[in-house]
């Protein structure tokens, strides 16, 4: 069914349990779906190789991308008058369909095997594919205005409201949609709905208009664009994915195929909303926030009464590692090598020392102790300083975006040095993006004496022959010991050197890095 939706997770309708939700074909919000028709005019796209060209969907056009340059104008015409998004993405693997690629004509085929860039690729393509929608089709843009509207109905200054694709009903298949969609149990990757998440952002910064030049792929494939989708990534990972999970698991709908859409669940779980109810205060007598009763244990009815409570789990970033909490304190530690992977107990606390601080600062944010100063226990000294709430969390986003060819890695740029005056520092980039990256990530954890110059830099520094203007100049006093951790990623994903890393760290004035455990994240 779709909608705009209020998740009940026990909590009154916020940012972190309202979405937008489309999916099913004739329902509100299908023509977010890369299935969509366009009414049957189809859509337009402008081919990084043929130029424009005319597909019935957007899911044609985004498996047309994964076809060499020099094989594209032979299987054109098949592909455009096959209706069916469904029949191109079922022959795709199957030598006897006329839309099969062969691995010689697939441009994501190697003799090793799938090239994991197409990865990275597909999110560039989706957004393109979102902004060609959003100047063509009405029903497209008012779907990506009401994630802007529920958004600011919220009144927090965050951006749109999530969006998700709710494939819950998907009624077959070699397993559950949770790649572009949600998946029944509300643990798929959302690639699709984050994607148009990170549009609706777009669109509310002006950065895109239905007026705007008609949108090729090459405009979107940016470290800013990279940037947008990192954060709708983060914003649905550590909100809408866990009241969804939620109201799955308790709706016992949340595993195969065939499963209600999410929409269709019990009142009690699933209600619709809008921004005008969000602006009037929810009118909170209508949403069933109040948990249910506890079950009483007919054989020990003081059971729940004196049985220690539920434990609890503070999660990292990135969702594979957690901390298993009883009573405001900790009491385990565990991981997962994926997001499909099981949950691992770990006896290493130092793993997840970046997980525990986070959790100790958040404990006192809630309950300060009055027997220790405000001072103690907000000094940068005992702590490491926490971003501002909703700062980019990209750095290893990113990463996953870019692969080899867009990332300049195994560099011995940038450059650290010390600045003239005492507790200053110089980070010399090669190009503005990377340095207006770093500046950003800097100036989100609060460092003093940030500046950037671009190419107005007067100094420039030289290194191995090369002139270097693009400098961010920062102060670190020694109030800061620990490198911030996406700065620190940053780095490692420039450098793709350990040592390096390390050595330019210390230069920085911060405490020298331990190397990056390539399971924890």
């Amino acid at each position: 069914m779709g909608g705009q939706l209020y998740l009940n997770d026990g909590n009154p309708p916020n940012r972190k349990n309202v979405c937008v939700s489309g999916y099913e074909r004739g329902k509100e919000n299908f023509a977010l779906s890369n299935f969509d028709d366009n009414k049957g005019k189809g859509y337009d796209f402008i081919d990084p190789h043929l130029g424009k060209i005319n597909f019935p969907t957007s899911e044609h056009y985004l498996h047309f991308q994964k076809i060499k340059p020099e094989y594209k104008q032979q299987y054109l015409a098949a592909w455009q008058n096959e209706k069916s998004p469904s029949a191109i993405l079922g022959g795709l693997r199957d030598p006897t369909s006329p839309y099969h690629i062969p691995n010689t004509h697939h441009a994501y085929m190697t003799s090793n095997g799938f090239n994991k860039a197409w990865d990275n690729d597909k999110v560039f393509v989706q957004m393109q594919i979102n902004a060609a929608k959003y100047q063509q089709s009405q029903e497209f843009r008012d779907s990506i205005h009401k994630s802007i509207e529920l958004g600011d109905a919220f009144g927090d200054n965050k951006g749109p409201a999530t969006i998700i694709e709710d494939t819950s009903s998907l009624s077959k298949g070699q397993k559950p949609e949770e790649e572009w969609g949600t998946g029944p149990g509300g643990k798929g990757k959302n690639i699709l709905g984050n994607s148009q998440t990170a549009f609706a952002m777009m669109i509310k910064n002006k950065q895109f208009d239905k007026n705007s030049p008609v949108p090729e792929l090459k405009t979107f494939r940016t470290t800013q664009v990279a940037s947008s989708y990192a954060n709708a990534q983060i914003q649905y990972q550590q909100g809408v994915q866990v009241a969804l999970t939620d109201v799955r698991k308790k709706s016992g709908k949340d595993q195969g195929f065939n499963q209600p859409d999410t929409s269709d669940l019990s009142p009690t779980l699933v209600q619709k909303t809008s921004a005008a109810l969000i602006k009037n205060n929810q009118n909170a007598q209508s949403f069933t926030t109040s948990p249910p009763p506890p079950q009483v244990n007919q054989q020990n009815p003081f059971q729940n009464l004196f049985s220690p409570s539920q434990p609890k789990y503070e999660y990292s970033k990135n969702r594979n590692q957690r901390l298993v909490v009883q009573d405001d304190k900790i009491v385990g530690y565990e991981f997962r090598r994926s997001s499909t992977s099981n949950w691992e107990k770990s006896t290493d606390k130092s793993r997840f020392q970046g997980l525990v601080d986070h959790f100790n600062q958040a404990q006192q944010r809630r309950s300060p102790n009055p027997s220790l100063s405000q001072s103690i226990l907000t000094s940068p000294k005992s702590s490491q300083t926490l971003p501002k709430e909703g700062a980019s969390q990209v750095s290893s986003v990113i990463q996953e975006m870019f692969d080899g060819k867009s990332v300049s890695k195994n560099s011995d740029i940038p450059v650290v040095s010390k600045g003239d005056m005492k507790g200053t520092f110089k980070m010399a980039f090669d190009n503005a993006q990377d340095a207006q990256t770093f500046k950003k990530l800097l100036d989100d954890f609060g460092f003093k004496g940030l500046s950037y110059y671009g190419s107005g830099e007067k100094y420039p520094m030289q290194h191995n022959g090369q002139n270097l203007s693009h400098i961010v100049r920062f102060e670190n006093d020694g109030n800061k010991a620990t490198i911030p951790s996406e700065a620190l990623d940053f780095l490692r994903i420039k450098l793709d050197d350990d040592e390096k890393v390390a050595d330019i760290v210390e230069k920085m004035g911060f405490d020298r890095p331990e190397p990056a455990n390539r399971y924890t994240f």
